[in-house]
């Protein structure tokens, strides 16, 4: 990485919170910043010529093996010139292992020949922390945070009362299973916050479409379901092609031609249990 102005870039990444590493086309340590040097535990005296590997074990898996030598993600951006993104685990001076995000960006100069790469690690502890206490939150309230609908377990709950108000009393039931087609592009490229804000518009239209006595949930990561007591089957029909058609207007004005809206239906009949009134919607929404 001779042939770039350092300077620049070192002042830029001792401004960061995350851990910043600079190897060259041997994946030698030519820089790390102030966070590195905390995270990793080794100064820039420690580690200055010399590879990761030489000297501590670093990045490895859950079992403890050493990527340096199975896997490396920096001699995988120096080879193909292409970005490199992982969760892993890293060992520092010290000896402790925790979970880490990185991401290596290779350098080229000006003839697109790559010179050299930049890592950047952050700690993954606090992220997944949070995700646990999001995880317990979630499973002590009935309603799901982030689209404002029942959680699976709840939803399911409510489904098993209206089965059995329809074997007592033979009330009708309809049900619609939606699936959102495309989500998984929309987090690939515009990142998970762009799509959590499609899952909650989904869940805000949704909720300001119903009638009172209506019920709905979400079953999975892009599955829904809506139950619709007293409905007949022509009825529950109608109310999906609705319901379909303010979900895609909503969301591809948001995300033109991102998201596609996969609806089934059902209609409880006698003899129906649960998972047989779910098998069928599950089926129409396959075709």
């Amino acid at each position: 990485m001779k042939n770039i102005n350092l300077r620049f870039f070192i002042r830029m990444a001792e401004e960061l919170d995350m851990s910043v590493r600079f190897v060259d086309t041997e994946r030698r340590l030519i820089y790390l910043n102030r966070s590195a040097e905390r995270l990793t535990g080794f100064t820039m005296k420690d580690v200055l010529n010399k590879t990761c590997g030489d000297f501590f074990e670093g990045h490895i898996d859950k079992r403890g093996n050493r990527l340096c030598e199975t896997d490396c993600h920096l001699k995988a951006a120096l080879n193909t010139g292409k970005s490199y993104e992982d969760r892993h685990y890293f060992k520092n001076k010290a000896g402790d292992k925790f979970p880490v995000e990185i991401k290596v960006v290779p350098v080229t100069d000006d003839n697109d020949d790559v010179i050299g790469a930049v890592e950047f690690m952050r700690d993954d502890r606090p992220r997944l922390a949070m995700e646990e206490l999001k995880r317990d939150i979630q499973s002590m309230i009935p309603v799901d945070l982030l689209t404002g609908l029942y959680t699976k377990n709840k939803i399911m709950e409510y489904l098993e009362v209206k089965v059995e108000d329809c074997l007592r009393y033979g009330a009708p039931l309809g049900v619609i299973y939606a699936v959102l087609k495309g989500t998984e592009n929309i987090k690939n490229e515009l990142g998970p916050k762009k799509l959590d804000e499609v899952l909650q518009r989904v869940g805000y239209r949704v909720r300001m479409n119903t009638r009172k006595g209506d019920l709905s949930g979400r079953l999975g990561p892009n599955n829904f379901i809506i139950l619709l007591p007293n409905f007949t089957e022509e009825n529950t029909r109608n109310a999906a092609a609705k319901f379909k058609e303010i979900i895609v207007e909503d969301t591809t004005t948001i995300f033109p031609g991102e998201i596609e809206v996969i609806m089934g239906t059902s209609q409880f009949h006698k003899g129906d249990s649960i998972d047989s009134l779910l098998k069928r919607a599950r089926e129409d929404a396959r075709g």
